[in-house]
């Protein structure tokens, strides 16, 4: 069984981006992370990296989507009643991302998935 690393890639290189810490691509594999040298050898992050990942935090992204999922039902039900050509542009986009997710075309962190995936 693989086990996850026990941080959020994604998050760690914009933290790492936000401090200024030269990483452009990481890994975690063999118990740490690493980063890939540009002749494609994997090698330990540098030190400046040390500082970023003891204060990293990952963030919960299924309740971050869950959130973002229940805010764009909010705002969809408002338009319940509502005149189409009277719908405003946040409307639409509530009700688009609502018939897209019920078409198989929003992934669970609601983006959109590329359409050879949902599109028949």
């Amino acid at each position: 069984m693989i086990t996850p690393p026990p941080y959020d890639l994604e998050q760690l290189l914009e933290e790492f981006a936000v401090a200024g810490v030269p990483v452009q691509t990481i890994s975690y594999f063999e118990g740490e992370l690493k980063t890939v040298t540009p002749e494609g050898e994997w090698i330990p992050l540098p030190e400046s990296a040390a500082p970023v990942v003891a204060a990293h935090v990952p963030i919960d992204r299924q309740a971050v989507a869950a959130a973002k999922r229940n805010q764009v039902l909010a705002i969809a039900q408002t338009t319940v009643g509502v005149q189409l050509t009277l719908l405003t542009a946040v409307q639409q986009r509530a009700i688009l991302a609502c018939l897209l997710y019920k078409a198989g075309g929003v992934s669970t962190d609601m983006k959109v998935l590329p359409l050879n995936q949902w599109v028949t």
